[in-house]
């Protein structure tokens, strides 16, 4: 069972519970492990743990007394230890922090407000004219032009590795679809071009990231629907098609 992303006083996650942050970027999961764990979406790495793995899970219950403990079926395993904060909540934020408020003040935080992925766009995101993708190690950006063009640019040099053939037709935006397809549009909303990677609701969730090693991927359940076959040793301009 999914629930929002607060838990109030006496209530609890359950085995295999989760919070999800509003945007759904982050997901905090009671495993049936025994750990307590938040991810980043949408490729599940791991950013915060209980550390608490191993032990045979019961609940993880936000107390009346303001503490958030984890409770095996031998007894208590785990605690924010902010028992002095009666009545307090407990909220996944979409900075990817977790936080204990009492009265609006937070006095615990899982401390893991995260930097916005610079190489990621999630369903539902958009690049719009002038806005770029990085490479997380630098060395690759595709960047939305004012003329209508998705380029994929090797930095050194400026190299064009990937171009769309969209130049010239009131560009908007460039957008991740919730449907998993990877869409131009522009000013009017029509489709300029497409990544042809939506099955309708078999790829929803899909995401696109600039990979370190150059190549522009949509990835579903960590499958690639559709690349811009620009890794490694591709020094040549790959130009969608239209």
């Amino acid at each position: 069972m999914s629930y929002a992303n607060v838990i109030t006083t006496g209530n609890k996650l359950d085995v295999n519970d989760s919070l999800v942050s509003p945007q759904g970027q982050y997901q905090l999961t009671y495993q049936s492990d025994g750990n307590l764990v938040l991810h980043s979406l949408p490729n599940k790495e791991p950013i915060w743990a209980s550390n608490t793995a191993g032990t045979t899970p019961k609940s993880a219950t936000m107390q009346a007394d303001g503490n958030w403990v984890i409770r095996s079926t031998s007894g208590q395993v785990w605690a924010s230890n902010t028992s002095e904060y009666p009545s307090s909540i407990l909220a996944l934020q979409d900075d990817g922090n977790i936080v204990i408020y009492y009265g609006g003040v937070d006095v615990w935080s899982s401390n893991t407000r995260q930097t916005p992925r610079c190489d990621i766009l999630n369903p539902n995101q958009a690049l719009f004219v002038n806005n770029a993708l990085t490479s997380l190690n630098g060395n690759y950006q595709l960047i939305f032009h004012e003329d209508g063009r998705l380029v994929l640019y090797e930095v050194a040099g400026n190299k064009p590795l990937w171009i769309s053939n969209t130049t010239g037709h009131n560009p908007h935006h460039a957008i991740m679809q919730t449907d998993g397809d990877l869409v131009v549009h522009d000013l009017k909303g029509n489709i300029l071009w497409s990544s042809g990677s939506s099955t309708g609701s078999n790829t929803h969730g899909a995401w696109l990231i600039l990979q370190d090693d150059g190549n522009l991927v949509v990835y579903y359940d960590n499958e690639p629907l559709w690349s811009s076959n620009t890794h490694q040793a591709h020094h040549q301009p790959r130009t969608a098609l239209a």
